[in-house]
């Protein structure tokens, strides 16, 4: 019989400390942000990492100088680049010219490398 009252009221002191937690938490301010009512005061973290972008200079043409170095960086393999060799009519020296660039978005962790 004591091993009943004893669980009793070890079950009764389990569930008054869960409600303690309940009602704290229930009473605390919510933080959800509202987002379509919100777009005009909505701000971005300086360490959103939610894009990818291709560097584009000021006439719309990538920056890309298809070294590889993203691609060889990037953990998952997510990154794939296609690449062409081209002469320079005026050098004639040759470079490597971006041909495709392409991400799988799906498996992308947004690390920034």
């Amino acid at each position: 019989m004591s091993n009943y009252i004893k669980g009793f009221f070890q079950g009764l002191g389990s569930l008054l400390t869960g409600l303690k937690v309940t009602g704290r938490e229930f009473f605390t301010p919510k933080v959800t942000e509202q987002y379509p009512e919100n777009r005009a005061t909505l701000r971005m973290f300086d360490r959103y990492c939610g894009e990818l972008t291709m560097p584009h200079d000021a006439e719309g043409h990538n920056r890309c100088i298809a070294c590889g170095l993203c691609q060889a960086a990037c953990p998952n393999g997510t990154i794939r680049i296609t690449t062409e060799t081209v002469t320079d009519p005026e050098t004639g020296k040759s470079r490597r010219r971006l041909v495709r660039y392409e991400y799988d978005l799906g498996s992308c962790m947004f690390c920034h490398l």
